[in-house]
């Protein structure tokens, strides 16, 4: 049950995450440009994660400040990519080759954490990719908003392997309060290049602003780094392969898109990878501790136990004398 309940937990944050696709694709890029949306909406997101964690963020060491603005970059970086891509390519094509970033997971864990794992991980990795491809791909061309997005689904994966190190021990509320600010300084750059910062012109997109803000930022960010916290990031990133199920479904719903064979497909192959990882599991062994304790909380704890040793000494000594 603990384990199920972060598994759970993240694969509504891919739930939240897929519902944006037609959203950004169908209102919001025709009224704004990319990267002054995303600004808005990281700024936003950021004002109210600060006021909501701010007691985290006062008491959390600067080391947990500096990460996850750097995990934010990251993903401020991946969002930037993937919007400017997806005024170049479908929708569907956009979630495929996000989604290939649980592909890219892995390797990134191998090289930069020496994270390991099974062999056979290999074989769910390659059903969730093929489930990915018949899920989204009609035919195939690759141009520049192809290979932005793919640019977007590294800066994703590198910054969900860097959460799998960071999270446990650490509050993550401080951690995706930081990581918003980051994502928002990131996206400001281009937007505030030209002087001026674009809002949106009419109650539909900011309609669908909030709702980006609230639950697929400040709720989103919170619940993966709070649920990374308690997996491996390769475990993550096959849950994570969900996000553009979840997509095609809301495309389905509500942007008119046929519901077709692929899906069913794809879906299924998708679902068998992520349930065959879990039964089976991806590492050699399971180094995750049961508890996380707070990692700022532990020089405190030696430091108590430090002194409350020499005080015991020093008593014995002056006994002694």
């Amino acid at each position: 049950m603990k384990k199920l309940i972060p598994i759970l937990a993240l694969a509504s944050v891919c739930a939240a995450w897929g519902s944006t696709f037609f959203m950004i694709k169908d209102h919001v890029l025709d009224d704004i440009p990319a990267s002054d949306f995303l600004t808005v909406r990281f700024i936003l997101a950021a004002m109210i994660a600060c006021a909501l964690w701010f007691r985290e963020l006062r008491t959390a060491g600067w080391k947990t400040l500096a990460l996850g603005f750097g995990a934010g970059i990251l993903y401020g970086l991946g969002q930037l990519a993937q919007t400017w891509g997806l005024n170049l390519t479908s929708p569907a094509t956009s979630g495929f080759i996000t989604a290939m970033s649980i592909v890219f997971v892995p390797f990134v864990a191998l090289i930069l954490f020496r994270e390991r794992f099974k062999p056979i991980t290999w074989l769910w990795m390659l059903l969730a990719t093929l489930g990915l491809a018949a899920l989204s791909l009609q035919g195939w061309s690759f141009g520049l908003g192809e290979l932005t997005t793919l640019l977007g689904a590294l800066f994703f994966a590198i910054q969900v392997a860097s959460l799998g190190v960071i999270s446990p021990g650490r509050p993550a509320g401080a951690l995706a309060a930081m990581q918003m600010v980051g994502t928002a300084a990131v996206n400001a750059v281009p937007a505030l290049s030209d002087g001026e910062l674009i809002l949106p012109s009419n109650g539909a997109v900011w309609a669908s602003l909030i709702y980006m803000v609230l639950v697929c930022a400040v709720g989103a960010l919170f619940i993966q780094t709070w649920a990374q916290a308690r997996m491996s990031s390769t475990e993550a990133a096959l849950i994570m392969a969900c996000e553009p199920l979840f997509a095609t479904l809301f495309s389905v719903l509500f942007s008119g898109e046929a519901l077709t064979w692929r899906l069913l497909v794809g879906g299924t192959l998708i679902m068998v990878a992520i349930v065959a990882a879990q039964l089976v599991g991806v590492h050699p062994e399971d180094n995750k501790p049961d508890r996380v304790e707070s990692r700022e909380a532990a020089p405190l704890t030696e430091n108590r136990t430090r002194k409350t040793a020499d005080f015991r000494h020093q008593k014995k000594v002056g006994v002694t004398l």
